[in-house]
């Protein structure tokens, strides 16, 4: 794919990069594809942001992968950063009617 071939050349994917094929990965369904994105920025250099964060949130919700969604919310409080409203819904959307108290749970967990 056009990621692997950046990697490739000097032009190194960046979070944009990532950020975009995860989006069109939720835009096509795959979020398997988006989840091998997820190891490649992890075995990179990249380091993931809230948008990234909230890109793979929302693939997963997407792909009603509430267990991965709810995953990467907790993952982002330990990378140091704060989830934002985006995130904090698409795990909430994620969740849909069985599991939003352990989104909310998670989330209220960051805050304080």
């Amino acid at each position: 794919g056009l990621l692997s071939d950046m990697q490739g050349h000097v032009v190194k994917p960046d979070a944009i990069s990532y950020s975009l094929a995860i989006r069109a990965c939720q835009e096509a369904g795959q979020w398997e594809s988006a989840l091998i994105f997820w190891q490649q920025l992890q075995d990179g250099s990249v380091e993931p942001d809230v948008v990234i964060f909230g890109d793979m949130i929302g693939t997963c919700a997407q792909g009603l992968q509430w267990e991965s969604a709810l995953t990467m919310l907790a993952t982002i409080e330990v990378t140091g950063l704060q989830p934002d409203v985006i995130n904090l819904n698409a795990a909430l959307a994620a969740c849909g009617g069985t599991c939003w108290q352990r989104a909310l749970a998670v989330g209220a967990g960051m805050q304080a």
